[in-house]
């Protein structure tokens, strides 16, 4: 699936998304085309965009619905209307350098609990009925597919951001994802997330952004952010490595085929679903790099820019461009503006990056630790102006205002039992764990109690990349030097999803859960791991709980109990 910017939303909206599996037979094998609807329920127009490359093929239809009584029908007719193709449209806010924009919206946010309406369930399959897929911890079910909003600070329960929902060839499956009012704007992503076809599905490149957008009657945003053009950078993986997963799997449409003609060999990466794209830009003016790593390797994606004259001095100095991070996986940091030269993100991670070029000339984004080049940069005037304009420089001392599900627990105390340890790591037998146990879709592995602190200390961030679903956590110790902080990336005090330090083994973090209950994912975001067993889950219980009398918990394995 290409990379699409959908058009965005605010917190307080509704998300709907509707995933059908087609049945396609290659073969003697069935394999399957993912169609995705989605829909924002919020009062403007509709926009239809539709994107085919030449492995998978998506058609991502944006239907934004009044709010009134009109919405079953019109939901109902939309569902039925034949989808086509729309004529290409630029934003006048993004200048992607391959991908065009639906046009963004700004509705008003709306109230938590605004909007009602009755779910369709055409094809859900909880743990009970799953284990026989997943229990063998081993790549499989390729036919089989779902959606996981990464990111999204939403219900991991179902019809919203649950992974155990499967969607068969001929089914269909419409998510219902409410984001909280407060939901921190921010760069987020959805992809596949069924256990043991994850690598084959997002190896095959299905992904696509979706975008939280500042909204200023919420949040104030500093001016030259305001102002900052957004260019919206999707990043994936291709190896050769697909060709062993789909072969495990049976799956022959997903098989690589390496051109010979065609450099990189067996492992590249794609920019927006292009290789090495070049984007013009104007020098002196601010630019927003909304990065999104759709990665499933093991590696992260060092992203620096460099001068076209010196990219093959690994050591030069100059920097040709100003970097300046400004959020990590959808929250801003509190200390904007950090000026960073290399951005490791990881497999899943993204960064918000401010970027600022003060003269005309040819530059280059590339993949530092690797020396791959991701795409060029041509900056120049426009035509008739003679002069660089500087925009202002980035504001100092700027103080955001923070939700509540991201105060900072750093000075906050955890009642007993709160305070665990998640170990990711490979057995003696060679198998992927959690805490020495491969992953089980019928057991928890820790529980939290709704509105007190969790505390986790994270060891095998060296060699794997933790996410953890519905919750954000904040980093409390581990990156205390210029060494294992890599050039200041990795920060106390951040809050994050997604995290691999290749300096730093273990890590300790914190989040509270005052909105959702129910199950958090949490797993190696390496994602040839997660399918063959390093994923487990927490659960979010409340004080009259029985399973767990409402109480934090540590490797303890509770069966799982549909709520």
């Amino acid at each position: 699936m290409a990379a699409l910017y959908l058009p965005s939303f605010h917190g307080g909206s509704v998300l709907v998304v509707t995933v059908t599996a087609t049945n396609e037979v290659v073969g003697q094998h069935n394999n399957v085309d993912v169609v995705v609807v989605v829909e924002d329920f919020t009062n403007t127009d509709v926009e239809e965009t539709e994107t085919t490359d030449a492995t998978t093929k998506s058609i991502v239809s944006t239907r934004l619905l009044k709010k009134d009584k009109s919405n079953k029908k019109d939901k109902s007719n939309s569902n039925k209307k034949k989808m086509k193709r729309a004529k290409k449209q630029k934003s006048s806010k993004t200048n992607s350098p391959t991908v065009t924009s639906s046009p963004t919206v700004t509705p008003p946010p709306l109230s938590d609990g605004e909007l009602t309406f009755p779910k369709q369930v055409f094809a859900v399959l909880q743990p009970n009925s799953v284990q026989e897929d997943e229990k063998n911890n081993s790549y499989g079910i390729p036919d089989t597919t779902n959606l996981h909003f990464h990111g999204g600070h939403i219900s991991g329960e179902e019809p919203s951001d649950d992974i155990y929902i499967h969607v068969r060839p001929g089914d269909k499956y419409e998510y219902t994802s409410k984001f909280p009012e407060n939901h921190m704007p921010g760069t987020h992503w959805s992809h596949p997330h069924v256990h043991g076809s994850s690598t084959l599905q997002v190896g095959g490149g299905a992904a696509f952004a979706i975008i939280v957008p500042d909204d200023p009657n919420v949040i104030e945003i500093p001016q030259e952010v305001t102002d900052a053009t957004d260019i919206l950078l999707v990043v994936q993986d291709f190896r050769n490595l697909t060709n062993s997963v789909a072969s495990t799997s049976r799956d022959e449409k997903f098989e690589l085929v390496i051109n010979p003609d065609v450099n990189g060999g067996d492992q590249f990466r794609l920019v927006n679903g292009k290789y090495r794209p070049n984007l013009t830009i104007i020098p002196g003016e601010w630019y927003r790099f909304r990065t999104i790593y759709a990665g499933w390797l093991k590696d992260n994606l060092d992203l620096q820019i460099v001068s076209a004259d010196d990219d093959d001095d690994i050591d030069n100095t100059v920097r040709p461009c100003e970097t300046i991070l400004l959020a990590k996986d959808g929250i801003y940091i509190k200390d904007y503006p950090r000026p960073i030269d290399i951005f490791p993100l990881p497999a899943g991670g993204r960064a918000d990056i401010m970027v600022r070029c003060p003269t005309e000339g040819s530059f280059i984004a590339k993949h530092y630790t690797a020396e791959e080049d991701l795409f060029t940069i041509t900056s120049k005037l426009p035509k008739g102006q003679k002069k660089i304009k500087m925009s202002p420089g980035p504001t100092i001392g700027f103080v955001w205002d923070f939700p509540a599900y991201l105060t900072d627990l750093q000075e906050e105390t955890t009642e007993p039992g709160c305070d665990c340890t998640t170990k990711l790591s490979r057995r003696e037998d060679l198998a992927f764990v959690v805490n020495d146990r491969q992953f089980a879709a019928d057991s928890y592995l820790h529980t939290v109690s709704y509105g007190d602190v969790a505390e986790r200390t994270l060891t095998g961030l060296a060699k794997h990349t933790y996410h953890q679903h519905v919750y954000p956590f904040q980093v409390q110790t581990g990156f205390d030097n210029a060494t294992t902080n890599e050039g200041g990336y990795w920060k106390n005090g951040d809050w994050q999803d997604s995290i691999k330090a290749d300096l730093q083994n273990t890590i300790t973090m914190k989040y509270r859960p005052i909105v959702f209950s129910g199950k958090i994912m949490l797993h190696c975001h390496i994602l040839t791991h997660e399918d063959t067993g390093m994923m487990s889950q927490e659960r979010v219980v409340f004080n009259n709980d029985t399973s767990g009398n409402g109480q934090c918990t540590c490797d303890y394995t509770y069966d799982y109990i549909d709520i």
